[in-house]
């Protein structure tokens, strides 16, 4: 039978003798193409064997399934993940970085028994079908498909954190339907099917880098790691508004480290350590225009098609102003997206919830602030935080509090408790930033106070009731 797979079309079917000249005839296949939308059992009729023929019967659909002679379909079940090197990163790998990148996917691989299904220099897709027990001894929890490869996206993440200068990913992960075709060119396997073509999406449109992306379907499937904090996200336009999930690169199953081995449970460095070093080896543009002058950040902004002359303009900042806010301020910066200039500002409204001993919850409102030439400027907002270029939000939260409030790191540990994230992303062509588009990343997170009473916890201001209203 001739036919073209995945088109849907069909020629003939055809008994396929096929013996070779001189040899014994091998044993024979009985091959049809189903059209679409065809009824099996009709087009099997015409091709069915004799009962007592030596043929061995098998079939192809038209999207180049091989199924069983009973004509059940029966494609692989697989869950996949997409990873790519971010676009700006590319450009700065050397070639012994790029090396050392697939010495550590290759030993992930190994390790989660999985298997490398695509692959190029700078990203590629993995796939599990098979659950693993990552103890040796065949102990501790089962981890699904799913947890397998969120698992390995986090790693892949968390290692390329710690290199110098550091490499930023793109992960998708995504459970579904995954079949092949052999490719007569190659003589390899070509994947296709929605476990790879999802995942492939959802790391190109993960909403920020170093977290790996997925769907609901695919998050309920987890089994280890289902008790960890994921990121929401609403309405974004590459998931048709359909909500998605991010795992970030140092989320971690607190109760569940002791029974996972130390492959799985990669030690996260120091806040202050890992604050410098991940500031001083942005994945974007910040490098760059750090060591500009304001003239030179002028050419360049031209050179993406920005007017500078535009900038200090009716509503627009003056270019000062917008330099030392990516350059200096670190409060919000620039990305090449596909040759487009894009900015992106990030920030934490934190509803910060303590429950007094009638059992009412008061929230933490911002009263007041004072702008830098001393006058008072009433708020009565929540606390907001700015989260710098190559930080977490949850790092930059942390970093507020100990300066704000003066509470350490291990304090914080003990009595705060997120209870709530939920995740927004908005393009916005703002008047104030002429000819860039800004893309607006936004976590509202509620955080309970455990015990606010606690010493150590005065500067907060619940124990006299500043700042906090029912």
């Amino acid at each position: 039978a001739q036919a073209t797979l995945g088109s849907g079309m069909l020629r003939a079917g055809s008994w396929l003798a096929g013996a070779a000249r001189g040899r014994e005839p091998p044993k024979q296949k009985a091959v049809t193409i189903i059209e679409r939308g065809a009824s099996r059992d009709a087009a099997l009729e015409d091709v069915r064997p004799p009962v007592d023929s030596d043929v061995t019967f098998e079939k192809l659909g038209s999207d180049g399934l091989t199924v069983a002679g009973d004509g059940s379909l029966a494609p692989e079940q697989a869950s996949c993940m997409a990873w790519a090197v971010t676009q700006v990163n590319r450009e700065l790998l050397s070639m012994k970085q790029l090396k050392a990148l697939h010495h550590e996917v290759q030993r992930l691989v190994e390790f989660a028994q999985a298997e490398v299904i695509e692959m190029s220099a700078t990203s590629g897709v993995i796939k599990a079908t098979r659950s693993i027990r990552p103890q040796d001894d065949g102990s501790g929890p089962s981890m699904s498909i799913v947890d397998v490869m969120l698992r390995f996206g986090q790693l892949l993440c968390r290692w390329g954190s710690m290199q110098e200068p550091e490499v930023c990913f793109r992960i998708g992960v995504h459970l579904g339907d995954l079949q092949w075709i052999l490719l007569p060119s190659l003589a390899v396997r070509g994947y296709f099917g929605k476990a790879i073509s999802v995942a492939k999406h959802l790391a190109e449109t993960a909403p920020k880098e170093n977290c790996v992306h997925l769907l609901p379907p695919t998050k309920h499937m987890l089994r280890v790691f289902e008790s960890m904090t994921f990121a929401v996200c609403s309405n974004l336009v590459s998931t048709s508004g359909k909500t998605s999930y991010t795992l970030a690169t140092w989320e971690e199953a607190l109760d569940l480290t002791d029974d996972l081995p130390p492959m799985l449970v990669v030690t996260q460095p120091s806040l202050p350590e890992r604050m410098v070093q991940r500031r001083s080896q942005s994945c974007s543009l910040t490098r760059l225009i750090t060591d500009m002058a304001e003239e030179e950040f002028a050419n360049w902004l031209a050179s993406y098609g920005v007017d500078p002359k535009l900038f200090g303009q009716g509503q627009a900042k003056s270019l000062s102003a917008i330099f030392k806010e990516v350059a200096r301020d670190r409060n919000s910066y620039l990305v090449d997206n596909d040759g487009v200039l894009e900015r992106k500002r990030e920030i934490v409204r934190i509803t910060l919830v303590a429950t007094n001993d009638r059992g009412d919850d008061y929230n933490l409102m911002i009263a007041s602030d004072v702008m830098d030439d001393g006058r008072i400027r009433a708020r009565n907002q929540k606390l907001a935080v700015t989260v710098s270029e190559g930080t977490t939000w949850q790092e930059a939260v942390r970093v507020k509090f100990l300066e704000i409030f003066g509470l350490s790191e291990e304090l914080q540990r003990e009595v705060l408790s997120v209870e709530a994230n939920i995740f927004k992303m908005e393009h916005v062509t703002s008047a104030s930033i002429p000819g860039i588009v800004t893309t607006y990343l936004t976590h509202e997170v509620r955080i309970k106070v455990l015990d606010p009473q606690r010493d150590g916890l005065g500067a907060i201001g619940f124990s006299t009731n500043q700042g906090f209203v029912p």
